[in-house]
């Protein structure tokens, strides 16, 4: 279903158009949550509260894009293939065991969702991007992205010399 969306011509300028909407309607989407709680209704809004937040994060990203990247991106954009991998056996993981929590249903969600994007992202700090055969399993290349480190003027310098 996302590379159909993806392949769509124009989804990127309706996504930047209507980031704020979605923000919005997630918003609504996620009241819907509260208010109804563990009914069928309660886990319609659970999805739309999802599929909202995809809609306006993108959204979002395409309309505040930096013009430079930086590392945190470049780490967040490596890591985008074994996260969105790895997240569904998280996700159910932690929500099998926070469902059970006598929390209500909105707290519920916002701890799965944190939760999950942590431990993700752990996981592939610690568990994947050090081993290659972990990143040759999750479709990444064998050898970690280098880091160009050259030394510039004004970093070669000894700090007291002048």
């Amino acid at each position: 279903f996302g590379a159909m969306i993806a392949a769509w011509p124009g989804i990127d300028v309706q996504l930047r158009a209507q980031a704020p909407r979605f923000a919005v309607l997630m918003a609504l989407a996620f009241a819907g949550v509260a208010y109804f709680g563990v009914s069928t209704p309660g886990r319609v809004f659970v999805g739309l509260t999802a599929w909202f937040c995809v809609c306006a994060a993108l959204g979002f990203a395409i309309r505040f894009k930096p013009a430079v990247a930086t590392p945190a991106l470049t780490y967040l954009a490596a890591a985008t293939l074994p996260v969105y991998i790895i997240h569904h056996a998280v996700l159910l993981l932690i929500g099998v065991e926070v469902m059970n929590l006598p929390l209500p249903v909105w707290s519920k969600v916002t701890v799965i969702l944190l939760a999950t994007i942590a431990v993700s992202l752990a996981i592939y700090h610690w568990l994947i991007r050090p081993w290659r055969p972990m990143r040759w399993l999750l479709g990444m290349s064998t050898a970690p992205a280098a880091v160009s480190r050259a030394p510039d003027s004004a970093a070669a310098k000894p700090a007291l010399s002048q």
